[in-house]
């Protein structure tokens, strides 16, 4: 198969792309990728590559990212696949974990994220109307989609608490 490249990409292919790239070298780059998934270290310079036609197929992904856990942006092409598609990727407690330590912790991650959301719409609207300008120069949208995920994050940890039952 040979791989075209003089493509022009869009914004959310090349969105791909980085994501793809951070996923390598969260698992130490293209020759330990292929020890834990089917990449071709060949192949993955053209899964990056800004003027290439080729991604990085979904099996991949999946085996990477699962090597992948607690790297930064982790997992970095699933997270990209899922904000393309309007969707927040919130990770589930695991059936029977106690989230009742980790819940404190989470609450304050979430009211730091709303906090910062709020205090930039105050800061945007104070000069007038919150325009498209406003909202890109306080990265707005951003911060909106971290405190989102915080939110999906605690209403998950407070629903496993809530199935454990009988009190």
């Amino acid at each position: 198969m040979s791989t075209r490249r003089s493509i022009q990409n869009t914004p959310g292919d090349l969105s791909l792309k980085v994501a793809a790239e951070g996923l390598i070298d969260a698992v130490g780059g293209p020759s330990k990728g292929e020890g834990y998934s089917r990449l071709d270290r060949r192949r993955a310079s053209d899964y990056v590559g800004p003027n290439t036609d080729a991604f990085m197929p979904t099996d991949i992904a999946v085996a990477l990212e699962k090597r992948a856990v607690g790297s930064p942006g982790w997992p970095q092409v699933t997270r990209e696949m899922a904000r393309q598609t309007g969707h927040v990727l919130v990770r589930l407690p695991s059936a029977g974990a106690d989230v009742t330590g980790d819940i404190h912790r989470c609450a304050a991650e979430h009211a730091k994220e709303a906090s910062d959301v709020t205090a930039r719409i105050l800061l945007g609207v104070s000069h007038g109307k919150l325009t498209h300008k406003v909202v890109r120069g306080l990265d707005l949208l951003r911060e909106c989609r971290e405190a989102l995920e915080r939110m999906a994050q605690l209403t998950a940890m407070v629903a496993a608490i809530d199935s454990e039952g009988g009190d």
